[in-house]
């Protein structure tokens, strides 16, 4: 673009009647007076430019389409896709000596959870459900490992012995100490502590 081109006379006169024919109107034509505007602008920027901008348009519009060259379409490759066999990650065996223990601690804290720091039952039915529990527990021990069979027989044996009531005799206490004591050693072993005193 040229920034040292000036209006010759003939175009400075053409703007200054279209202003001022424009202004005359007041736009009073509405949309037809506010085209011919645009289109008397368009019209002097092309004959200000000198044509160039009516030369780039003919130059764009006047190319020849591009046509691409026909080439065969490529045929993919097939080859052959190996085949993948998922072989699961095998689930870890627990060692069943390990998870007999475990249903035999859950035994003593069954039996634990009903007894007071100095072990005193705290009440008949939750004794009672804490035996139950822990016979439960001990059953499923003994199934797991023979390992705990001897525990699964003293905790029914408990199970199955009285429990002596506040007038019980020395020797119905005794002999439910007897079926108490054995489990408690072997709670003991087990890292859960049933008093005994």
């Amino acid at each position: 673009m040229n920034d040292n081109v000036r209006f010759d006379e003939g175009r400075s006169e053409a703007w200054r009647a279209a202003i001022v024919e424009h202004a005359s109107n007041g736009g009073a034509r509405g949309r037809g007076g506010r085209r011919t505007l645009i289109v008397g602008l368009v019209v002097a920027a092309v004959a200000v430019s000198g044509g160039g901008v009516a030369y780039a348009l003919s130059a764009h519009l006047q190319q020849p389409a591009v046509i691409a060259p026909t080439t065969p379409t490529p045929t993919p490759i097939e080859r052959d896709t190996p085949s993948v066999t998922f072989t699961p990650t095998p689930t870890p065996t627990r060692d069943s000596t390990a998870i007999a223990r475990e249903h035999a601690e859950q035994a003593c804290r069954s039996l634990a959870s009903a007894l007071d720091g100095n072990g005193n039952i705290l009440s008949a039915d939750a004794w009672s459900a804490a035996l139950e529990s822990a016979q439960q527990s001990a059953a499923e021990a003994a199934a797991e490992s023979s390992a705990f069979t001897a525990f699964d027989a003293n905790v029914s044996t408990l199970s199955q012995t009285a429990l002596p009531g506040p007038s019980a005799t020395d020797a119905e206490k005794n002999a439910y100490f007897d079926a108490y004591a054995p489990v408690a050693g072997e709670c003991s072993s087990l890292g859960v502590r049933l008093p005994t005193d």
